[in-house]
């Protein structure tokens, strides 16, 4: 199954999620979720995988706007010339290798590329190419802009609070539409915590991790009688002061590799179907001669 979520940037709650099949792909699915919530104009951040013409052509259609991020290649495949530092205008017109929203018109797109070089102490150097449809300079400055992309770092934190605190890196269900179920749970259940770290501060400043922990444990005592509805006031203080802490120094790369999962099942090879076939010829009792 593959998911794509989308979240508040400020608060860090999930706001909506579309499932699918392995064979629909990322853009498709974020496609379909900017089309559900057509209820106002939204501003959606994304990263190069979502750097494309489809997503600004949904976003676009709906009244939305939209600030990704592209490759260098695809920057300059649609500048039409070397990259320089600075901010570009342009019309973005779909090419035949450009998936197109169906439905949708194909006419070109206005926008302007921000090419930009960002410095950071502790850090490498590194230059964003970043595409919005919102063009007007003088109310949009561009290290606004920058800015707010650089909340979009939150957005991959919550996904590994998905995976890892509420549990569903994987699925232990056998069936689509209840693998559906087990997600929309964890994702209520991840907003409910997001909900309990309102408390007056950027929620983005509270410990995750602490939050779910002081939660579960007043859930448990709620759950058994012990917990009274006077202590949540004092839950809400609890996770209030659950700050995130200030590192003096910044935290060493770490390679972007993970153990397996301790499972004592051999890997699957080759489709599911024609496993359960080996298995079922593997079941049949041997003939007599």
């Amino acid at each position: 199954m593959r998911v794509v979520a989308g979240f508040c940037a400020r608060t860090g709650a999930a706001l909506d999620g579309a499932c699918g099949s392995l064979g629909r792909s990322e853009q498709a699915l974020a496609c379909r979720l900017i089309l559900r919530r057509a209820v106002g104009a939204c501003l959606y951040v994304g990263d190069r995988n979502f750097g494309i013409f489809r997503i600004v052509q949904t976003a676009r259609a709906v009244g939305s706007h939209v600030l990704l991020r592209l490759t260098e290649s695809r920057a300059r495949k649609l500048l039409g010339r070397s990259l320089r530092l600075g901010s570009h205008n342009f019309l973005w017109s779909p090419t035949r290798h450009d998936q197109l929203q169906p439905g949708r018109p194909k006419t070109p797109l206005e926008g302007r590329l921000m090419v930009v070089r960002v410095h950071r102490p502790g850090y490498r150097s590194q230059t964003l190419h970043l595409f919005t449809i919102l063009t007007d300079g003088a109310q949009y400055p561009v290290d606004e802009r920058v800015q707010l992309y650089g909340w979009r770092w939150h957005i991959e934190l919550n996904l590994r609070y998905l995976k890892t605190q509420m549990r569903l890196v994987q699925l232990e269900c056998k069936s689509a539409q209840m693998a559906q179920k087990e997600w929309l749970a964890g994702l209520m259940a991840y907003n409910l915590i997001r909900a309990a770290m309102r408390q007056g501060l950027c929620p983005l400043r509270l410990s995750f991790s602490l939050s779910r922990r002081h939660l579960q444990s007043w859930l448990a005592l709620w759950g058994r009688g012990a917990g009274q509805a006077s202590s949540w006031s004092k839950l809400l203080a609890l996770i209030g002061r659950s700050l995130l802490p200030r590192r003096k120094k910044a935290r060493p790369a770490e390679p972007r590799a993970q153990r397996h999962l301790r499972q004592p099942y051999p890997p699957l090879i080759g489709s599911r179907q024609k496993a359960r076939q080996q298995m079922k010829t593997a079941e049949k009792p041997a003939a007599k001669s």
